[in-house]
């Protein structure tokens, strides 16, 4: 979705189109999407990476995740990767990140504050979903990553196509760089 979203806007050729696909490859917004949240009193307890995270949009429907990464007893801030599904049409009601508003979706984004349950426990949080849902997973992540992930520590390393990259280019990230 990041893709279609970055080659409608190159197709407007116009220097802000030009800049929201750079915005889009850099920072996504259709891919591992997770919302940063402040609670109002730290966590009681250590919560694992993956532990279940309840909430409620702005309209009251349930909105699910689980916690992206493992926190501390007395941390505040969190990281919930929202739900997603196997329809890659709406695999997930909140996608922000780097999109324009025209590709954004924020029917299952939490509200901008409420009571989240974690782990059976109950917390208030805020945040501010327009600049606080973000995407974990991006075109340029892809990119800048691929030494590691194609060439030096995967199985099967080095993948065949990145290593003619590699050998022609002399950089992982000849993709980035292009970019």
């Amino acid at each position: 979705m990041d893709q279609y979203a970055i080659e409608a806007e190159l197709a407007k050729k116009t220097d802000s189109s030009f800049q929201a696909a750079e915005r889009i490859y850099n920072l996504g917004g259709s891919s591992k999407s997770f919302a940063k949240l402040t609670l109002t009193s730290p966590l009681l307890s250590t919560v694992p990476e993956g532990t279940r995270i309840q909430g409620q949009t702005s309209d009251g429907i349930d909105s699910c995740g689980k916690a992206y990464g493992t926190y501390e007893q007395g941390d505040n801030i969190i990281l919930m990767t929202y739900q997603t599904s196997d329809d890659q049409e709406n695999h997930v009601g909140c996608m922000v990140g780097g999109l324009p508003l025209n590709y954004q979706r924020t029917e299952g984004c939490l509200a901008n504050s409420g009571t989240i349950t974690i782990g059976g426990s109950d917390y208030n949080y805020q945040y501010d979903p327009a600049t606080e849902n973000k995407s974990g997973r991006t075109i340029a992540g892809f990119s800048k990553d691929a030494g590691e992930k194609m060439r030096l520590s995967c199985d099967g390393c080095p993948y065949k196509d990145h290593q003619y990259f590699y050998d022609y280019y002399g950089v992982d990230e000849y993709g980035h760089q292009w970019v």
